[in-house]
Parts: C-alpha cells; sequence; structure tokens
C-alpha cells in the first residue's frame, strides 16, 4: 500500500481526491498512507467482517479455530499500523 500511494503521488502529485478501495479491516493504514503521501484519500471499504453467531466476541476469536484466520488478518493490521508510523 505504501508503495501503491508513492507511486500515485509520482505519476498524479496532489491536488486532487482518489477513491480508495480496500477490505474494510485494511482501511485504516491504507488512508493513513496515503494522507502520509500528502494525498487525499475518499476511502470506499469492501469486504466487511460480520459477527454472524451471537455469544462472546472476543473471546470467540480465540477459542474457536475457525477465526484465526480473523485474529491473523486484526494483527497483521495493528503491526501494519505500528511499521507506517515508525
Amino acid at each position: 500500500t505504501e508503495e501503491e500511494a508513492a507511486s500515485y503521488f509520482q505519476r498524479n502529485g496532489t491536488g486532487h481526491s482518489l477513491i480508495v478501495v480496500t477490505s474494510a479491516s485494511h482501511m485504516p493504514r491504507a488512508v493513513y498512507l496515503f494522507k502520509k503521501a500528502q494525498l487525499s484519500p475518499i476511502p470506499a471499504p469492501t469486504a466487511y467482517e460480520i459477527l454472524k453467531e451471537p455469544g462472546e466476541p472476543f473471546l470467540g476469536l480465540f477459542i474457536s479455530a475457525k477465526n484465526f484466520r480473523k485474529v491473523e488478518m486484526a494483527l497483521h493490521e495493528y503491526l501494519g499500523m505500528l511499521w507506517a508510523r515508525w
């Protein structure tokens, strides 16, 4: 995403908005990186994750094997945001 923002900046410069389309879980980091590149992103999130089962949503992420990928994706985004801000 950082490379995409830099590439867009090199080709088009600043002064106009662009629509950033990516998964909802990835959007905060994507918008941050585009703003860091002096661009004006308009977020268009996709692929929302929806809780389909009642119960403890936080504990369910760690107890259920089928949700392991969701935990991995969340950690990837949190670590990615830390890396981007560093």
